[in-house]
């Protein structure tokens, strides 16, 4: 995972690199609610978020994303092993984020 993952710092052009990102996430263990989440989903990213404060809000499970519950990384491994098995569904759940 190390080397595909990079940290950029701070970006003034995020569109670059969304891009070619497939899933964006938000895990947090106490949060109100996320600019990062809604900017990912407008350009098309679906989002995988943690059940606290108002990210829940963001994402309709299954349709533009989806919902874990914080500190259980397995929820976090069965969504990814899910979209290995079925790419498509990440494409369809963008065009979905966008809406």
């Amino acid at each position: 995972m190390a080397s595909r993952t990079a940290f950029t710092g701070r970006l003034d052009d995020v569109w670059a690199p969304f891009s070619i990102i497939d899933v964006s996430f938000v895990l947090s263990y106490h949060e109100s609610l996320s600019y990062a989440c809604r900017e990912a989903m407008s350009l098309g990213c679906p989002a995988i978020v943690t059940r606290v404060g108002g990210l829940p809000e963001n994402v309709e499970p299954g349709v533009d994303g989806w919902v874990v519950p914080p500190r259980e990384p397995a929820a976090i491994e069965a969504i990814l092993r899910a979209i290995v098995q079925e790419p498509g569904c990440v494409r369809a759940m963008g065009r979905s984020a966008r809406g």
